[in-house]
């Protein structure tokens, strides 16, 4: 369990550097925007609909898509919708609020804490929605039990995903600290442009799932 925690967490953590995803995307606009709690909200509700993948990634669920083929394709798709929608969002509003998003503020003494828990449920239904992560752990936990320091365990599976999620929360809120220490140095203009470019990465990547899945259908 001990080794499976280890990698868990390694992968977690090491996977999540790169701002190419739709929650790093969104955590990343929240940290710019000074939205901090949001951005962390996000951060920990996408780690915990990441871990539930990781859980079934090494439960087995692996093997799901083997027996059918059709659901990678479809949750591809998906994927792509997800990141095409998200970027043109990102391109579009780089960095500005909504005036309903003041106005509730404004109105409403709780909306911060109901903020926040939108922001989780929004990590989380994000990463939910991303069935494509299943297969991509699929790969992790397979390199994690090739390499004989784990073994298969429902409480494997359990550290393993616990791990995981722990790792992409850590990396997020070490991620946020950074943007908070540094984000007055840099020009408003630079970030909003920054955050274009991010949406149309995000663009570009959901039209290449779109593409994959054009292209397996032929074959």
């Amino acid at each position: 369990m001990l080794a499976a925690a280890i990698f868990g967490f390694a992968f977690g953590f090491i996977g999540s550097v790169p701002i190419a995803g739709p929650i790093s995307a969104l955590v990343f606009r929240s940290g710019i925007t000074g939205r901090y709690g949001r951005g962390r909200a996000i951060a920990i509700g996408g780690a915990i609909g990441e871990g539930m993948y990781a859980f079934f990634a090494f439960w087995g669920v692996g093997a799901f898509l083997t027996s059918y083929p059709w659901v990678l394709p479809i949750s591809k798709v998906i994927a792509g919708a997800l990141l095409v929608a998200l970027g043109a969002m990102f391109i579009r509003r780089p960095s500005s609020s909504t005036k309903s998003d003041r106005a509730d503020e404004a109105d409403d003494p709780n909306s911060p804490q109901r903020g926040l828990k939108r922001s989780l449920l929004l990590g989380f239904g994000i990463t939910a929605l991303n069935p494509t992560l299943i297969a991509t752990w699929t790969t992790v936990v397979a390199t994690t039990l090739s390499s004989g320091l784990a073994s298969y365990s429902v409480g494997a599976a359990g550290a393993f995903a616990l791990s995981a999620a722990a790792g992409i929360a850590l990396w997020f809120l070490v991620f946020l600290e950074l943007l908070s220490r540094f984000r007055d140095r840099i020009h408003r203009g630079t970030l909003d442009r920054l955050v274009q470019l991010i949406g149309v990465v995000l663009v570009g990547l959901g039209v290449w799932f779109w593409i994959s899945v054009g292209l397996a259908m032929r074959t």
